[in-house]
């Protein structure tokens, strides 16, 4: 595992990928001076969030069948490198929360930006 990919955050986005379509597990990720708060997702859920990303996933999930199936399982799973997170939403220092109204949005980290984390999210309360 990479020097800066935390293996609990890693395990983390591993789990909502492999085990659990819908962890309800809530999170506030600290990015380059942002905080990021919602609820962990998994890479399916984000890619059918949206017709571009859907159209990537499927893509994407075919590459990686391909790959299995021709260098064997163990080999041709690919790490995981970023968490997906649903109904997030963006703070920064002094700010509102970024989108102000509605549902949050889905958006897709790479675990190796977050400096640090904690579970729980941030309210506007």
């Amino acid at each position: 595992m990479s020097k800066n990919r935390d293996a609990l955050l890693t395990t983390i986005a591993s789990f909502a990928n492999e085990k659990i379509d819908d962890l309800k597990t809530d999170i506030t990720l600290a990015i380059g001076g942002m905080l990021v708060s919602g609820y962990v997702a998994s890479a399916s859920q984000y890619y059918e969030h949206h017709v571009v990303s859907k159209a990537f996933g499927e893509s994407l999930s075919r590459l990686i069948e391909q790959e299995i199936s021709e260098k064997g399982e163990e080999e041709g799973t690919p790490p995981t490198m970023f968490i997906h997170l649903r109904n997030a939403r963006y703070w920064t220092p002094g700010g509102t929360a970024i989108p102000t109204s509605g549902e949050g949005i889905f958006i897709r980290v790479k675990i190796e930006d977050v400096s640090a984390f904690n579970f729980g999210s941030i309210s506007k309360d």
